[in-house]
């Protein structure tokens, strides 16, 4: 995305935004995804559900991985999920990634639980 002679903050400004929602479901063994757009977005809510509370601590971690370099990388949730099926991290203010900024999402498992994941969020359209 080419900035021209507009600072980050009012590119960003200039940008139309639009929902999206992605889902995933996973089966035995890890889930590791990673979302990563293409362009500028925003990060308005994830929700994990699982099938079955697992009895002993597994933990589901939520992580930015900065375009920028690893000094800007971000844990944004860890939460041990022995005796939670379901997790809803939601911004009231969405957290803005840049376009090459990945979301990771990991839970590492071989317990026989189904797990389903929601992202939502949007993404910005150009006015132009």
């Amino acid at each position: 995305m080419a900035f021209s002679n507009f600072t980050v903050e009012e590119e960003i400004q200039q940008q139309q935004w639009v929902d999206f929602a992605f889902f995933a479901t996973k089966g035995i063994g890890a889930m590791n995804l990673s979302i990563y757009p293409g362009k500028v977005w925003k990060l308005k809510e994830v929700r994990m559900h699982l099938s079955v509370a697992f009895g002993s601590v597994q933990n589901f971690i939520i992580s930015l991985s900065a375009a920028k370099g690893s000094a800007y990388n971000m844990l944004l949730l860890s939460q041990a999920m022995n005796t939670v099926s379901e997790v809803n991290l939601y911004y009231s203010t969405p957290l803005l990634f840049l376009s090459d900024d990945h979301l990771n999402l990991s839970m590492f498992t071989s317990i026989a639980t189904v797990k389903g994941i929601e992202v939502i969020g949007s993404w910005a359209v150009s006015n132009t």
